[in-house]
């Protein structure tokens, strides 16, 4: 008799990653605000305009993030890798790859 395998559900699949080459790259440096509503928190992070010496400096939001606390998390900690480590002589640090699956399927 044939040993049963188990069902595979979306929790313990590895997502297909789809990097797509017209997702646009922003350049942020700027946190404008961030906060809490219910279970999301959000943030909006905009870009220094340094083309204006004389006027007050002027900041455009380049992006508005919302995201789960346990994402938030994930992220805190990726970026504290990140900054540890020392930056190379040369070249790219190393990526890093997440390897906990998505907890919730979208559709």
């Amino acid at each position: 008799m044939p040993a049963k395998s188990k069902p595979t559900t979306a929790a313990t699949r590895r997502p297909a990653v789809v990097g797509t080459h017209n997702v646009p790259i922003q350049y942020v440096d700027y946190l404008v605000s961030g906060g809490m509503n219910g279970n999301t928190i959000h943030l909006n992070l905009g870009a220094t305009d340094g083309d204006r010496p004389d006027d007050p400096m002027r900041v455009i939001i380049a992006a508005r993030l919302r995201l789960t606390p346990d994402f938030a998390r994930k992220l805190h900690g990726a970026l504290e890798h990140i900054l540890k480590e020392k930056p190379p002589k040369r070249g790219r640090t190393k990526a890093i790859v997440s390897a906990d699956p998505p907890t919730k399927a979208i559709n």
